[in-house]
């Protein structure tokens, strides 16, 4: 069966990290999250729309957008 071209899914994801829950919105062309998981595998970065990141003591830490870029790399030095 073929996917019909331009069909979307949205699902609910929460992703734990070690001190925070970051809970948005993954947008895919994948019914299901394992599917989308296999095909992205080795890819270290996907989107969630509508995202916040809460805290281990359950509050919602804010962040301007512009304070996030996908792009920069952490550094140690």
């Amino acid at each position: 069966m073929a996917l019909e071209e331009g069909l979307t899914y949205t699902m609910p994801l929460e992703v734990y990290l070690q001190t925070a829950v970051v809970r948005g919105v993954l947008v895919t062309n994948q019914d299901r999250l394992s599917n989308y998981l296999f095909l992205r595998e080795g890819d270290e970065v996907f989107s969630l729309k509508e995202a916040t990141l809460e805290g281990l003591n359950r509050k919602t830490v804010t962040a301007a957008s512009d304070e996030y870029h996908p792009g920069d790399r952490c550094s140690d030095t």
